[in-house]
């Protein structure tokens, strides 16, 4: 299992475009036998020039296979938007993907 948060702010500089946003996204995953993982990790965003927020509910599940002896990870998610920006904001997002498993080069520095 792992868990946590990942909060975020950004703002415009330069003053041609107005941006003042919040996002978080929070994540909670298991990981089952077998190379399964499933969870949720969804990303709020609450826009403080509009102050409108978009929230999804979020289920993602993803398998480690062995595809011609390279592991490759297959996973797909999906997005109900609860609470969205217009009426023409998101209602539902579908995500499929398909990733190379690769080693860490940089893990073997924090043994």
């Amino acid at each position: 299992m792992i868990w946590g948060i990942f909060p975020n702010h950004q703002w415009d500089i330069s003053g041609d475009i107005e941006v003042n946003l919040t996002t978080t996204q929070l994540f909670y995953l298991r990981f089952a036998e077998g190379g399964l993982t499933y969870g949720t990790s969804p990303i709020m965003t609450f826009d403080h020039e509009e102050d409108e927020w978009t929230i999804p509910l979020n289920l993602t599940v993803s398998k480690t296979i062995a595809l011609g002896g390279r592991p490759w990870k297959i996973g797909g998610e999906i997005n109900y938007y609860v609470e969205q920006p217009d009426d023409f904001g998101p209602e539902w997002m579908f995500v499929f993907s398909v990733a190379p498993v690769v080693k860490n080069v940089l893990a073997d520095w924090f043994k």
